[in-house]
């Protein structure tokens, strides 16, 4: 799976680990960093579980586990993320869990929106 983003990439492999690259202006790499790269880059603070999608939204990147955890990071201006808003930091360099109630099953993209379906209600 590769997604394209406003200026990033992200890809899941057949194994869940996830890689990223492109600009990298709002964090949205996953790498702790702002500096862009120019060739697939591990996100390694993911590597401890299994992928099994991702989804790259303007400057916003998200993953999902085998377990339904949603991992979220790179633009998170007025807690667009769901990981909360969180005072002087609209930038989140690093994967940040989402609080769920419940697993999600998949990601989906609505234009503006961001569901991650499973979740009581969706």
């Amino acid at each position: 799976d590769i997604q394209l983003g406003a200026n990033h990439f992200l890809a899941v492999t057949s194994t869940g680990q996830v890689y990223s690259w492109g600009r990298n202006r709002r964090g949205q790499l996953g790498v702790n960093d702002t500096v862009p790269r120019y060739e697939p880059t591990l996100v390694k603070s993911l590597t401890s579980e299994v992928m099994i999608e991702v989804r790259a939204v303007h400057d916003m990147s998200y993953a999902l586990t085998r377990e339904g955890k949603v991992y979220a990071w790179g633009c998170n201006l007025d807690g667009r993320l769901g990981v909360g808003k969180r005072e002087g930091a609209e930038t989140v360099l690093e994967p940040v869990l989402v609080p769920l109630t419940s697993p999600a099953t998949r990601l989906d993209f609505q234009p503006r929106i961001l569901t991650a379906h499973g979740l009581s209600g969706s």
